[in-house]
């Protein structure tokens, strides 16, 4: 099999609020936020933004308060950066990897 292509298609960082956090979203200075919705537990409030990306927050003391789930390739570079600077001890939570496969028939395979 000849891979083309490697590429993170998904990366998800949490993180502990800097202090700047709430005053950014409060001041509409993530300009790229289209709307708020409310978030599954144990989060409160879901950030949809323009380029796909999504933020997540909490009060909950047994997870990080702040979520932000995008993909790298994809995502408004500029607002990625204005949002992880907002975290203090920031992490790696997820990374999904896609590989892109240059004329194969993936059918009869099963990734487990």
């Amino acid at each position: 099999m000849l891979v083309e292509n490697v590429l993170i298609d998904n990366l998800v960082v949490v993180g502990e609020d800097s202090g700047k956090f709430a005053n950014r979203v409060n001041n509409y200075s993530f300009s790229y936020i289209e709307k708020v919705t409310p978030s599954a537990f144990p989060y409160r409030k879901s950030f949809h933004c323009e380029d796909g990306s999504f933020l997540q927050w909490t009060d909950e003391h047994n997870v990080k308060p702040i979520r932000f789930d995008f993909n790298p390739s994809k995502c408004d570079i500029e607002g990625a950066e204005k949002v992880l600077s907002t975290m203090k001890y920031p992490k790696v939570n997820r990374v999904d990897i896609a590989f892109d496969f240059k004329d194969v028939d993936l059918s009869a395979y099963q990734f487990i």
